[in-house]
């Protein structure tokens, strides 16, 4: 997957058109071939300020879309906007040095039962409650708690 970050200084008076250009054209480009994500980045100090950030499946999907009709119709008009050129780099995401657990919600609430509420009716309040709060997967989280509180058997010789 490749990250796209492009940010923008516009002419303060020109934010408006920026803005219906973007919306405008958002939904085409996120669905260009290979756009996983695009989301619109507003800076909190200078509002005239902003950043696309995308994710694509590729370089090959982004440069596609780079050359594509959209692309030569969109940036044109964008850049016109410009009071100073845009920064633009893609990047990749580094993974964590320690995986993660797969931990499943259902799994999560069931520890945070056993570590934290050794009674979850007296916490939460009647069954009833504890139904309407975790719906179908009441009887499981109860069923994973209990399986948790069982002692394990020793290991045969």
């Amino acid at each position: 997957m490749l990250i796209r970050i492009v940010r923008m200084t516009f002419v303060p008076e020109r934010v408006a058109e920026f803005l219906q250009l973007f919306h405008s054209s958002e939904n085409q480009i996120r669905q260009m071939p290979g756009c996983q994500l695009l989301e619109l980045w507003q800076d909190a100090d200078q509002p005239h300020v902003f950043c696309t950030h995308s994710k694509w499946e590729s370089a090959e999907a982004l440069n596609a879309y780079r050359r594509s009709e959209l692309f030569g119709r969109v940036w044109p008009a964008t850049k016109a906007l410009f009071a100073a050129p845009p920064l633009v780099f893609s990047a990749q995401q580094v993974p964590p040095a320690v995986r993660r657990a797969n931990i499943t919600d259902k799994e999560l609430d069931r520890d945070i039962i056993n570590l934290y509420l050794p009674e979850p009716d007296s916490y939460f309040g009647t069954e009833a409650e504890l139904r309407k709060l975790y719906g179908s997967d009441y009887d499981e989280i109860i069923r994973m708690a209990q399986e948790d509180d069982e002692p394990s058997s020793p290991p045969s010789a």
